[in-house]
Formats: C-alpha cells, sequence, structure tokens
C-alpha cells in the first residue's frame, strides 16, 4: 500500500493539541548507525514523519510520543546517539543530523544501545513500542556465527548482556520489533525471541532481507496499525 504524503502545518499542530486523547504510545525506534546503515537511515529519515502522522489520523485517539537511540561501536567518536520522547517534527529535525558512519569489526554496541533506551522518560505510557533497526549482530559469540568478524567474541567489554537487557523490556511489557536486513542476525534474533517468550511484551520481526529498502514504510506502517488497532480493542475503545 502507499503511504499518502502529508506535511504538517501549524493548522494541523493546533488540531492534534486540542485532540482528547484516551491513550498514550511512546515509540522508540532504535538503529544501528554504522557506515553499511546509511540506505536504511536515509530512508528512516524521508518515511517516518509520514508514517507516524498517518498513524496519528487513523488512530486519533492515541497520542504518539517518539523517541531515537542510534548506535556504532567501542572506538567510534559518536558511539550513541539519544534523542528522548518528543512529537514527530522535532524528532524529523534530529534525524536530519544523523551520519552513518564509523564500525570497524562487524558486530555493533547493541547493548548499550538497549540500556541507552532504558533511560529514556517512558513513565506514564500506556503502550510502549520498541522498533529496532539494524544488519549487524552484538558483540560475543552467543550472538553471531564464526563469519562474523568481532573485536569482543567473549561479549561487551563492560559486562552489558544485550538478552538480559532486553528481557527487562519483556517484563515491562514493551512490545519489540526487529527489522531484520541479512542473516547475520539472526542467531541473535533467536536468543532475543527466547527472552521474549515469558512476556508479557511482544517479539515480533520484519523481514526485509532481499527486499527493497523502499518496502520499509509499508511494513512498518501495516505493524504499527496492527498494534494500536489491537490495543484500543483489548482496552474496549471504541473506534471513530
Amino acid at each position: 500500500m502507499d503511504l499518502p504524503k502529508t506535511e504538517r502545518s501549524s493548522s494541523s499542530r493546533l488540531l492534534a493539541s486540542t485532540r482528547m486523547y484516551v491513550f498514550s504510545v511512546k515509540l522508540c525506534f532504535i538503529m544501528d548507525c554504522t557506515a553499511s546503515m546509511e540506505p536504511w537511515i536515509r530512508t528512516a529519515r524521508h518515511e517516518v514523519l509520514n508514517i507516524i502522522e498517518t498513524m496519528e489520523d487513523k488512530h486519533p485517539q492515541a497520542d504518539i510520543r517518539v523517541a531515537f537511540v542510534g548506535y556504532r561501536d567501542y572506538g567510534d567518536v559518536e558511539r550513541i546517539l539519544l534523542h528522548n520522547f518528543s512529537d514527530v517534527p522535532d524528532l524529523q529535525v534530529y534525524l536530519s543530523t544523523v551520519v552513518a558512519k564509523g564500525g570497524d569489526d562487524a558486530a555493533e554496541d547493541v547493548a548499550t544501545a538497549f540500556r541507552q533506551a532504558h533511560t529514556l522518560s517512558w513513565d506514564r505510557a500506556d503502550l510502549c513500542l520498541l522498533y529496532h533497526i539494524a544488519d549487524a549482530p552484538a558483540h560475543g559469540r552467543l550472538y553471531h556465527n564464526e563469519d562474523v568478524s568481532d573485536t569482543y567474541p567473549e561479549g561487551d567489554p563492560f559486562g552489558l548482556d544485550p538478552a538480559t537487557l532486553l528481557r527487562q523490556f519483556a517484563t515491562e511489557g514493551f512490545h519489540y520489533t526487529f527489522v531484520r536486513i541479512t542473516r547475520h542476525t539472526d542467531l541473535m534474533l533467536d536468543r532475543f525471541e527466547r527472552a521474549y517468550q515469558k512476556g508479557p511484551g511482544r517479539f515480533s520481526v520484519i523481514d526485509m532481507a532481499g527486499r527493497s529498502r523502499h518496502q520499509l514504510a509499508d511494513q512498518m506502517y501495516t505493524s504499527l496499525d496492527q498494534t494500536l488497532t489491537q490495543y484500543t480493542a483489548s482496552q474496549g475503545l471504541a473506534t471513530e
């Protein structure tokens, strides 16, 4: 499906500010920002505003706030990029400054990204969502096959375990969606899915391997729409 292209005007900002919201949604994008991710970062920069604004139009009861955690790797100058929850235009401005660079070995600093995601202002949110976009696994042999180069094969140098950090999100009811781009993340995904087995948070995958990055917007739109629709139904909330 093709998403309608929209622009947020001052009048639409006013309309959004006067809506009677029924529930709050906090959505965090976690993204590998190393050099190989440049096309995907460009896609996210161009499409995030459109996706979320379309969600706001279809689900006017939802007050949607968005955040961003970008990560690279140990040794990179800007290892973590952090933007706390805001409205969509503010995130769009921030994303315009994000550049794909860095990354030495193939494995990346997923653990620190999860730890930083925990520090965001998730309080007072009815529905917490994580969308993780990456083409490389976390450090440690537990998270990738031998064909993936890794400076820290024993795991994160500070002892952080991404699966443990993710399990905390699952326990707190956060829904986690991973955007799969390559097979190199498959072993990591297996461990992440196991971390989510006891819930109550939901684990899901958007499989983009072998597909055009231009299809990502439609896939994310469908995923978000289903999640908001299911939440609305589960709470017995009337839809417009």
